[in-house]
């Protein structure tokens, strides 16, 4: 006689440190099963102290008479901070075939995530020669409710709520100081803001099933509030709403499904305490998909969705920021939402040993919002407009190799991007070439694995943001449910990420390196457990959007 538990549960746990510096990260994630119901508390979170950086910076100021200046930076010193938390409890309902219950509490806490770097600056007019000290801090408390229900209705009807809130107290902090080498204070400028938001997101919808069709209409509304304080006592207040409702056909005709929907958008930007500024846009959001599957190894999908985005607080902040002696900052109010559109082709295989997909995707957005510079007298002043639109292509290739079967297996993915933008005063393009490779070999429960990342680059407005380069190598070994790991970060490469600016009047270059994550050891260990009744989790069909974002203060 086998008897089918009513108990059970499982534990999940991971933790990874560094030998030689103040970094880890990790999990822990329990889970207790009994009849239809799930409970599950846990946390997840990682540890950055004090890693030792610098940077490699130079920049070109040029004013519109043409004379200009250089800047090149020698680093002195400066180091990294990131830590945070998130503890998460859950609970889920699950009686098949009938409803489906989610509801789950988080708090993200984020310590002062800290950029501080040192240098000297020399001149190319010839003067004097500069030390430069210039730190970025951003720290949060952010806690998160969810909840989640979906229930079936008689003759193929379903019906699907989700519901999101949150509420976030930050503060961006930035300081920059000049001074020559006697330590006379040049320039010392310091922005600090205080930041809280609230968010609330609701989507429901509603599913009709008919054989192999399947018929969806829903709504969604979300809205954000948020006040921006600094130390100097000004105030500055944005509110958005955003309602979406949409209706979508799905059908299935032999080995091709095809899908195809309409939505519209309305969103609506209040700035100031008596929503002095206020801008209200409708788009259409249509959506088209179909798949084809040729036989087992081969299938298409073709796709064309799109997404409305909406100006930050930091972009129609009306509040001048100094930035450095004499770059300011100052937002847009008239801001209004835009549409992005994209288009993803993909065709995924499946032969003896050798499994991928081939991928290519365009986007455009017309109205895109980017950042542009202007000389005010003296000043350099950054503020935000809706520009003339950007676009972007990439083409990428996946292959996964199976050398050895159940044995040594190798995988990557090459990259090709192109992008264009333009705005008030710039035409740029931008193309590069990224990709990783990873080969991984078990035995008998040894673990060998080598990686390498070359992240991509992107261009979005005049600044091309540089991704993180990194490689690894590890070995380990698993026994019953533990999992032992020892290995180095960075063994081939030197760890970097940065920007570039291409505007004509400001172009700079600014790459982040740092010698704490070169050939940084570190060891992991993970312990996972089950016992008694397992219980699939939930899958929802539909997932309130979240768009909050912190308040920033303007850096270089």
């Amino acid at each position: 006689i086998v008897t089918n538990p009513s108990f059970g549960g499982s534990l999940m746990t991971q933790g990874m440190q560094s030998l030689n510096q103040a970094w880890g990260n990790g999990y822990a994630d329990l889970k207790i099963n009994h009849g239809r119901s799930q409970w599950a508390i846990g946390a997840v979170g990682r540890y950055t102290n004090h890693i030792d950086s610098h940077r490699e910076y130079s920049e070109t100021f040029t004013r519109p008479d043409d004379t200009a200046v250089t800047r090149t930076e020698t680093p002195l010193g400066g180091y990294l901070s990131m830590t945070n938390l998130t503890p998460k409890m859950s609970y889920n309902y699950i009686n098949p075939e009938k409803t489906v219950v989610w509801i789950g509490v988080s708090l993200n806490k984020e310590w002062p995530t800290v950029r501080s770097n040192t240098g000297l600056m020399s001149l190319s007019s010839g003067d004097g020669n500069i030390i430069l000290h210039e730190k970025e801090s951003r720290s949060g408390l952010r806690p998160k409710f969810n909840a989640y229900v979906e229930h079936n209705l008689p003759h193929s009807q379903t019906i699907a709520l989700d519901i999101d809130a949150s509420v976030l107290n930050g503060r961006s902090v930035h300081d920059y100081r000049e001074s020559n080498p006697y330590e006379d204070v040049i320039t010392d400028v310091h922005t600090s803001i205080k930041d809280r938001q609230q968010n609330i997101s609701i989507e429901g919808n509603y599913i009709k099933r008919f054989n192999d069709k399947r018929l969806t209409a829903g709504a969604q509304y979300s809205g954000s509030r948020s006040r921006a304080e600094r130390e100097s006592g000004s105030l500055s207040r944005q509110r958005q709403e955003r309602a979406y409702m949409f209706s979508e056909y799905f059908q299935r005709v032999g080995k091709v499904s095809l899908t195809a929907g309409i939505g519209a958008q309305y969103s609506h930007i209040s700035i100031g305490e008596n929503d002095d500024t206020e801008t209200s846009s409708w788009a259409l959001r249509p959506r088209i998909a179909a798949s084809y599957r040729l036989n087992n190894s081969s299938q298409f999908r073709l796709s064309l969705t799109s997404r409305t985005s909406t100006p930050t607080p930091s972009q129609t902040d009306t509040g001048i920021q100094q930035i450095d002696g004499f770059q300011y900052q100052i937002g847009n109010p008239d801001l209004y939402a835009y549409n992005t559109y994209s288009i993803k082709m993909q065709y995924n295989f499946t032969f003896p040993r050798i499994t991928g997909q081939l991928d290519g995707r365009w986007n455009r957005a017309p109205h895109a919002i980017a950042p542009f510079m202007t000389w005010e007298g003296d000043r350099l002043v950054t503020s935000f407009e809706n520009s003339r639109g950007h676009t972007s292509w990439q083409i990428a290739l996946s292959p996964q190799v199976d050398i050895v079967p159940g044995m040594i297996t190798a995988k990557g993915t090459i990259r090709l991007y192109t992008a264009k933008s333009t705005g008030t005063g710039y035409a740029h393009t931008f193309r590069c070439i990224s990709g990783d490779a990873s080969v991984t070999a078990t035995y008998r429960g040894f673990i060998l694995s080598a990686s390498y990342e070359s992240n991509p680059s992107t261009l979005w407005g005049e600044t091309v943001s540089r991704s993180e380069q990194l490689s690894t190598i590890m070995a380990g070994y698993r026994w019953k449910g533990f999992t032992f790991i020892g290995g180095l970060f960075m063994p081939f490469t030197r760890y970097s990420m940065g920007s570039e600016s291409l505007n004509r009047y400001n172009t700079n270059r600014n790459m982040l390196r740092s010698s704490g994550f070169d050939r940084m050891p570190v060891v992991q260990i993970a312990y996972n457990f089950n016992w008694g009744k397992q219980k699939r989790a939930s899958q929802k069909l539909i997932n309130a959007e979240d768009d909050m974002q912190q308040s920033t203060a303007a850096g270089r």
